[in-house]
């Protein structure tokens, strides 16, 4: 009896260890880049155990699909990683060895055909190297790196390579690898928010290598939380003795898996949809999930088809009638006298016509005057008694006019359609911002319409027009932007009539 109990329990111990290992290996597997192209949708994943026998996609709540799949060493784009090493003095000697130990490891151990590219950063990023697969050059960039006395802020570094696509936009795995000290920012410039939230939006693997510097702790710490966020590795490099250990765990990313997903043309329309991966591959199965921009491909306008020609009535048959007999008449006979006088009468009347034509002409000759087209038009910008952080009204103006209080919009050309964006601030009507709305435009502290305020970030949010709708998202704002109380997460529609509240300033929207 005993024995038996004994065997049941080690049986389900047993079971629990074997789910513990699925639901382990489950959660390694995570999203490792997202790419929106015309008619598809490409999703990188890293961590899949196991060979994949089958792949169901649900995008919102439709299921099925169409995706296929591949392994990234399968596909014809290279992979792009980039190199940042932080090349101030607070790099001891020693970590510096390390770091060129490491560096011309991993060039020697890259696939053939991955491109690589070499930079350096302070305050400002320089590219050593642009990406290529030239170990030579590679090498030689490794030997020119240089350590010099000088402030790094990875902090607005990091920001900049991530906002201005320094990887590129096309379709490949890519990767960053940075080498510092730890994460600093300028006390005026980007938070660690405003970092992550475009990580989180990018969605590139990123690799930290540390090194220990004075009381540097806690900017290791913010460094490393980046790899985490990542699903990546931290690798502190004072602790490592051997740097191929780190060259080896990067050389994981090769068994990195590639989706291909082909939305139906009805979720086409340019929205964030989730999409989730089910996933049979070795003797389980996976479900990735993740936030995806869906393509936007255009309205097609099918031609109303042509009116079937109606047939034409069949005319009746047309009967021959006899022709009336021709009666000539005998031309009526004038004498000579008669002809001569009504001649002389059509001639005397002919030239008093001219004559009269000819004096009315030269009557008319002198009287146009156009000394009363005298239009002036002024431009007149009123700044006096004005708050210039206000919105100052441009108007044209002229002796006789009386609208001087109206606003008058400038534009280049009426060639196309132009929108005019209008945000009036709802706890002081007085403040109105208004900029011409073409395709983007970026609404903060800096941008394409600057609103100054302590709780607006640089760049606060961004709103586009997309074929007559506007969409509003926040590009990483530090306090947050509200549509209608609610929080911008992803990209919503906005309407006139609507409430914008960016940090602590509210605004209602008029688009025009």
């Amino acid at each position: 009896m005993w024995k038996k109990r004994i065997g049941s329990i080690l049986l389900g111990c047993c079971l629990l260890f074997a789910s513990a290992e699925d639901i382990c290996a489950a959660e390694k597997a995570r999203v490792a880049g997202v790419y929106t192209k015309e008619q598809e949708i490409s999703i990188y994943v890293k961590g899949i155990e196991g060979e994949i026998n089958g792949v169901q996609c649900q995008i919102g709540t439709k299921a099925d699909q169409g995706v296929t799949w591949e392994n990234i060493e399968e596909m014809e784009s290279p992979v792009k990683t980039l190199i940042m090493v932080d090349n101030s003095l607070s790099i001891t000697q020693e970590n510096r060895e390390k770091i060129n130990t490491f560096l011309m490891e991993f060039i020697d151990d890259k696939p053939k055909e991955e491109l690589l590219s070499i930079s350096v950063f302070s305050e400002q990023m320089s590219d050593v190297t642009d990406y290529t697969a030239d170990r030579q050059q590679l090498e030689q960039a490794v030997k020119s790196i240089t350590y010099q006395d000088q402030e790094t802020y990875l902090t607005d570094v990091l920001y900049d390579v991530l906002d201005q696509e320094h990887l590129g936009t096309e379709d490949c795995y890519k990767r960053i690898i940075i080498i510092s000290d730890g994460v600093d920012n300028k006390s005026i410039g980007y938070t660690k928010d405003e970092v992550y939230n475009l990580i989180k939006e990018k969605n590139y693997p990123i690799y930290t290598l540390g090194c220990v510097y004075k009381n540097n702790n806690t900017e290791l710490e913010n460094m490393f939380a980046i790899a985490r966020m990542t699903g990546t590795s931290e690798f502190l490099l004072d602790e490592i003795e051997n740097t191929d250990d780190i060259v080896d765990a990067i050389a994981q990313d090769n068994k990195i898996d590639h989706f291909r997903i082909r939305p139906e043309t009805s979720e086409m329309d340019g929205s964030i949809k989730n999409v989730l991966l089910t996933i049979q591959a070795g003797n389980g199965e996976q479900k990735i999930e993740t936030s995806v921009k869906m393509p936007l491909q255009a309205e097609i306008v099918e031609p109303e088809p042509e009116p079937e020609p109606k047939p034409e009535p069949v005319p009746p048959p047309v009967i021959e009638e006899e022709p009336e007999p021709v009666i000539v008449e005998e031309e009526a006979k004038f004498p000579l006298p008669y002809l001569l006088l009504i001649g002389g009468i059509l001639l005397a009347i002919i030239v008093v016509v001219v004559i009269l034509i000819l004096k009315k002409k030269s009557h008319t000759r002198g009287t146009n005057d156009f000394n009363h087209l005298d239009q002036n038009i002024n431009l007149d910008i009123r700044t006096e008694g004005v708050d210039m952080d206000k919105t100052v009204l441009v108007s044209t103006s002229n002796q006789h006019s009386n609208d001087r209080g109206l606003t008058h919009q400038l534009w280049e050309g009426d060639s196309q359609k132009r929108y005019s964006l209008c945000l009036t601030d709802i706890n002081n009507p007085n403040k109105i911002f208004q900029a011409p709305l073409q395709g983007n435009i970026v609404i903060g502290r800096q941008g394409g319409l600057i609103i100054q305020h302590e709780t607006i970030s640089k760049r606060h949010c961004q709103i586009s027009e997309r074929n007559g709708k506007f969409f509003l998202k926040d590009v990483g704002s530090s306090n947050k932007t509200l549509l209608d109380g609610v929080e911008v997460v992803t990209e919503m529609e906005i309407h006139s009539g609507s409430k914008l509240q960016l940090g602590a300033v509210e605004m209602k929207v008029e688009i025009r």
